[in-house]
């Protein structure tokens, strides 16, 4: 299991702010630590290969389509890569703040957080230039974009931060007590948001700015998806996903998932897919029996996951886009 005090002693280098020690970001799979195979992956099938690894930087970390690209946040160099699906190689390398993280994107923009620098940039698609950096907290870690604005949550503030997009400015900050937020996602009427120490997952409204819900799911909840009618969770320590209802939030299933060090998830192609960073893997749940299918191999340390006709995810092992194809 890889912990909070052993994620802060390998990610030190490059990050300025906080207290090393309440650091989150998943560390290199070389330096984790070996995670035994789940039973899960005992007769699990195979259903899809690498087509093509695309060189994109030290540590890529977030990944997001807009504006006909995948655009990558470098953790480890403090750029945000603009991939060409169609060519497969990079077209643009744009500046940002320090370890870049979470991305969100709006008509004619892409947004990053700057976990390290407690910033987020804005950058111009059609210039590929940052145009904006606003000064949020000390370490956002999820960016979500609801009506007029972008939501950032600071892992160590334990805040959201609420940016009107058009002119680039804090409108309010919400405190959210001992809330250690991780990512956040825009689903269900709301803005979800993974409380990483907390264990839960609780839902804002952007309207008033209060906390409407909490759902208790597994240990250190990190990404979410929406899909299926449903909200899912990775527990990154807890090798599993949390399916839960957002109209009641309920905990639907909890589902058993190999390889370790769960991080990033997406919803397309008729299935679930989810990110074994210690594993080198991307899990297939069916959300029909809600139990694990298939499995991609092969993968560098995967941490982030988005569907777009094909799986992309960044490989941060190796320092790539991977591009996945799935068996028909």
């Amino acid at each position: 299991m890889v912990t909070m005090a052993t994620v802060a002693v390998l990610l030190v280098t490059g990050c300025a702010g906080p207290p090393p020690g309440d650091r989150y970001p998943p560390v290199p799979p070389s330096a984790s630590a070996p995670t035994p195979r789940s039973p899960v992956a005992s007769g699990v099938p195979v259903v899809g290969r690498v087509v093509k690894a695309i060189p994109v930087g030290r540590e890529p970390q977030g990944v997001l389509f807009a504006a006909g690209s995948l655009w990558v946040a470098d953790f480890g160099g403090d750029v945000v890569d603009r991939v060409d699906p169609l060519r497969n190689r990079v077209v643009a390398r744009v500046k940002v703040g320090p370890s870049p993280l979470a991305m969100a994107a709006e008509p004619g923009a892409v947004w990053v957080g700057d976990y390290g620098g407690g910033t987020v940039s804005k950058i111009d698609v059609r210039t590929d230039r940052t145009v904006e950096t606003v000064h949020v907290g000390t370490a956002p870690s999820g960016l979500a974009i609801w009506g007029r604005s972008l939501w950032v949550a600071d892992q160590i503030d334990g805040t959201v931060t609420a940016i009107d997009r058009a002119s680039a400015t804090v409108t309010r900050t919400l405190d959210l007590g001992s809330v250690s937020p991780g990512y956040a996602v825009v689903g269900a009427g709301g803005i979800w948001i993974s409380d990483f120490h907390g264990d839960t997952a609780i839902r804002i409204d952007p309207a008033t700015g209060a906390v409407v819900g909490t759902v208790a799911v597994g240990p250190h909840p990190l990404d979410t998806a929406f899909g299926f009618g449903s909200a899912w969770i990775t527990n990154l320590d807890g090798g599993s996903v949390s399916r839960v209802d957002p109209g009641t939030g309920r905990v639907m299933a909890t589902i058993p998932v190999g390889g370790g060090e769960l991080q990033g998830l997406a919803t397309g192609l008729g299935s679930v897919w989810v990110a074994s960073v210690a594993g080198d893997e991307i899990w297939e749940i069916d959300p029909g029996t809600d139990r694990v299918v298939g499995v991609i191999r092969g993968v560098g340390g995967p941490r982030e996951v988005v569907v777009r006709g094909e799986l992309w995810t960044t490989a941060s092992g190796d320092g790539t886009l991977d591009r996945l194809r799935v068996d028909a």
